[in-house]
Parts: structure tokens; sequence; C-alpha cells
């Protein structure tokens, strides 16, 4: 049996400019879906609030990694400086068709990882009911690469994961907030690097 290194599947389940683009738009879709389906105008003006944020600092993330394919990145640069719908728009709108052609596998466990454990709340704000469950789904069906099993088990994984760190009461080195939680603008992940809270799941599924 060949040994694997700690560096080698660090390499395999970092994303590349592209993934992380897919990641990104994967997201925005998640948030813009929570966004329409919102009808408590204070809770709606939040989530709109927090979706232009990181929409813009999507764009900016990906744009500024000067290594997207040259069609990508004028794509995304039309729309950089145009109103927040149109860059809403042209994020989302890649989402199912670069979802589609992320390969290998094991970038889509890991995007799907990240989908899972995403959380960008801070306040009382929440998903909406049956939001998160429906664009987990959808996300899942886009990468085609993954198992149609993948979703379900990674899932349950995740959920029995953070019930053991409640019982826990694993306290985080410098944040009382737990693995999953972050703002919206913080999501940037420099390199493709993995959230703390998904690189085990993540090798055991790729």
């Amino acid at each position: 049996m060949t040994d694997v290194s700690a560096d080698q599947i660090a390499r395999e389940l970092r994303l590349t400019p592209e993934h992380m683009l897919t990641l990104r738009a994967l997201q925005a879709r998640m948030l813009r879906r929570d966004w329409e389906d919102e009808r408590k105008p204070s809770a709606r003006s939040t989530k709109q609030d927090r979706l232009q944020r990181f929409v813009a600092a999507a764009i900016n993330e990906v744009l500024t990694s000067g290594a997207l394919p040259t069609a990508l990145a004028e794509e995304l640069t039309a729309v950089t400086h145009k109103h927040f719908l149109d860059q809403l728009h042209g994020l989302t709108s890649l989402a199912p068709t670069l979802a589609q052609k992320v390969h290998p596998r094991s970038a889509s466990v890991v995007i799907l990882a990240e989908l899972i454990t995403f959380s960008p709340w801070t306040d009382a704000t929440t998903w909406g009911p049956g939001v998160r469950k429906t664009e987990l789904r959808t996300a899942a069906d886009d990468l085609t690469a993954l198992s149609t099993t993948d979703l379900d088990a990674m899932t349950n994984e995740f959920e029995s994961l953070m019930k053991a760190l409640r019982r826990k009461s694993i306290k985080w080195a410098g944040s009382q907030q737990s693995p999953s939680s972050e703002s919206v603008p913080a999501l940037s992940l420099p390199g493709g690097r993995l959230h703390r809270s998904v690189q085990p799941s993540a090798a055991r599924w790729a």
C-alpha cells in the first residue's frame, strides 16, 4: 500500500481559483434564495446587506487571484462596477455550469463540505425555512462528480460532529463562535485553504 503524506492530502483538497469561483457562486446562490424568500422587512434588509457585501468580496477575491481562465475573468470584470443586482446575477448564473465541470471528485467533495458548513450569520439572523436544505440538494445535484448519497452521508457526519462539539463545550482559540460561524466578508479562503471544520470530513469522503 502506498503511503499518503499530509502534504499530498492537502494538495488534493486544495481548491483551484476556478473551483473557488464555483464555491462562491454556489454560496451566493444560497444567500440569494434566502434573501428572495425572506418576508420580514428587517431580516430582508439585513440579508440584502450581507448578500451585497458577500458578492462584492467574492468577485474581488477570485479576480485578484489572477489565475482564472480569461473568459471567466472577463465576464466577472464586466459586472464589477455595475449595480448590485447585475453583480449578483453575473455570479450566481455561473453556478450550475461551473459546478458540472468540477473535477476531480475530491474537489466536489470539498465544495459540498464547505456549503454544508456555510453559516454566514453573526447575529440572530437565520436561514429561512427549508432554504438551506433545498439549496444544498440543488448544489449536490449540480456537482455531478458526487455520488447520489454523498450529501446525506456528509450532512449526517457534520451534524454528529457538531453534536459532539456541543457536548464537550469546546472553546475555540481566539473565538467564542462555533467552527461554522463566520461573517460574510470573512469567508475569503486564500489559496483555497479549507475551513478547519471541513478538513477531516473532506479527506474521508474524497
